[in-house]
């Protein structure tokens, strides 16, 4: 799953990256991010996510879209819930 949502992100900010050239932990959104995008864009990704992988914006913090894999986890963490029925 990193690698597709890694791969959407660059699709999604047209960014002139390697999908190896982003790690895991390497921050996306904010001031020590290295693209230069910030809440909007980070409000953004949360929708193409919501559209792409159903995920339920109505309880997501911003915070769990720092990173590629607190973006994941953010995900199976959904999906999981959606799957109890919760």
């Amino acid at each position: 799953m990193v690698d597709e949502v890694r791969n959407l992100f660059i699709e999604v900010y047209k960014l002139d990256a390697e999908c190896d050239q982003i790690a895991t932990d390497e921050p996306l959104f904010g001031l020590s991010s290295r693209f230069g995008l910030d809440s909007m864009d980070t409000l953004r990704f949360i929708a193409v996510l919501h559209e792409r992988y159903g995920l339920d914006i109505g309880s997501t913090n911003t915070d769990s879209f720092r990173t590629l894999d607190k973006i994941c986890e953010t995900l199976e963490a959904d999906r999981k819930s959606a799957n109890e029925g919760g």
